[in-house]
């Protein structure tokens, strides 16, 4: 096999590779488990598509407040 055909197997691999789904423990618990970090926390609100202030309380001030507040402009 020669080196073009490993990318090219490798890059195929990448893109047609399934995500496995994400385990739920329920709204309240998931939430308790993503307000440990405010990647964690943004990750479940864009997967949610909606504001959620235990959310936000943990996301505000960090790298992710302006991508919140565009998406789901919250009232502070």
């Amino acid at each position: 096999m020669n080196a073009k055909r490993v990318v090219e197997t490798l890059l195929e691999m990448q893109w047609t590779d399934i995500k496995p789904p994400r385990q739920s423990y329920g709204k309240e618990e998931d939430t308790q488990l993503a307000v440990r970090s405010p990647f964690t926390a943004w990750n479940l609100a864009v997967e949610r598509g909606e504001h959620d202030p235990a959310l936000w309380a943990v996301i505000k001030g960090s790298a992710f407040e302006g991508q919140y507040r565009r998406r789901f402009n919250p009232a502070d």
